[in-house]
């Protein structure tokens, strides 16, 4: 069978329009919406109290689903007496449990990359809606390792570890990956990745023949890419792979700041990851203007056996004409959602080809 998107529309937030931001779902359903902005290198909630959180619940407190119409949005500000991350931008982020973390990204009146304090580790406590959320600067024991600052890079978890990938330091681009464990609070430097160093690429976590790897697609090198690349977790050893194409589609096209996930599904078991929509040419103008965006929605899958090749990609059917789906973009997080046997992606925002930020959120059902 054929897989097809199904992309749901469930909800528009003028005010929170923005691209360049963090998302993150807890399991429970909760989306985490933090930093970005609205306009060129001007962080979103900037004149208001810094580090603000907004979060939506896709499932009420009976943990059923709540309908698009009753959905809102929820802003809540960090306690006063605690330290808070600054306004940021090209950030990214992971939720493990109930904890949003956030590393990197650019801030400040030269949109440079942010200190070293500012840039590394942070965890946000979510309560309730009505309380403040409570940030916290996660310290390594070893500091002087962690990474050096960076925007529009990669983040993926896997287990008690957080991966920082790739990106825009201060000068040019970065190949490297660093691991921080989140039991001993230790930042470890491991192999980099195969050049050419880039930005605004993604990675997801996954098990590939029953080992754990990170998968690397696309991003943008001066130019757009389009390699697939696979890092061994345990033996810390890199590869290029090149995924069969799909018999009819071929593969997909060479993009950055797209989408990019892990993919579990009962209905496709060698499923892996989703690739979608990004940036397909980058702007003359380059960060003040918008380029040319994909609305494609693509399956990684491992090899059916022996003799087979290792991963395919396959193309997955847009909604017949006239169905709803997102208008083509770039510059999101790549939001997913694992609610059982089905991954789900979640979409908010993003730049549009008019220059706008979108303020969107949509539901991937596949």
């Amino acid at each position: 069978m054929s897989p097809v998107a199904r992309w749901s529309l469930l909800s528009r937030s003028p005010a929170l329009a923005r691209s360049s931001h963090c998302l993150s779902v807890t399991p429970t359903g909760r989306v985490v919406l933090y930093g970005g902005e609205l306009k060129p290198r001007s962080p979103v909630d900037a004149d208001a109290t810094k580090a603000i959180i907004h979060t939506l619940n896709l499932r009420d407190s009976h943990g059923q689903p709540v309908a698009p119409a009753s959905l809102t949005w929820a802003s809540t500000a960090p306690r006063a007496s605690h330290a808070s991350p600054a306004p940021r931008v090209g950030a990214a982020s992971v939720m493990i449990g109930d904890y949003f973390y956030v590393w990197g990204g650019r801030g400040g009146p030269d949109m440079a990359p942010l200190s070293a304090s500012q840039a590394g580790l942070w965890r946000c406590s979510l309560g309730a809606e009505s309380i403040p959320s409570a940030w916290q600067r996660v310290v390594a024991a070893n500091e002087e390792d962690a990474p050096q600052p960076r925007s529009y890079h990669a983040l993926a978890r896997y287990g008690n570890t957080i991966y920082v990938h790739a990106g825009c330091p201060a000068q040019g681009r970065t190949a490297e990956l660093h691991a921080f464990d989140l039991t001993t609070k230790r930042w470890a430097a491991l192999a980099p990745a195969p050049d050419p160093p880039r930005g605004g690429t993604s990675l997801a976590a996954v098990h590939l023949n029953g080992t754990p790897v990170l998968l690397r697609y696309a991003g943008f090198a001066g130019n757009q890419l389009a390699a697939l690349d696979v890092y061994d977790i345990r033996s810390d050893v890199w590869r290029a792979v090149t995924p069969a194409p799909d018999a009819q589609h071929g593969a997909p096209g060479a993009r950055s700041v797209h989408g990019f996930v892990r993919f579990v599904s009962a209905r496709y078991p060698r499923a892996l990851a989703l690739a979608y929509y990004g940036e397909r040419d980058a702007s003359a103008l380059g960060h003040a203007g918008a380029g040319d965006f994909w609305s494609d929605v693509w399956m990684l899958e491992a090899g059916a056996g022996p003799g087979e090749p290792e991963l395919a990609w396959r193309r997955v059917a847009l909604p017949p004409e006239g169905g709803a789906a997102p208008a083509p973009r770039g510059w999101f997080p790549s939001g997913f959602w694992e609610t059982g046997e089905q991954t789900k992606v979640v979409l908010f925002g993003g730049l549009l080809a008019s220059n706008e930020r979108s303020d969107e959120l949509w539901l991937l059902e596949i």
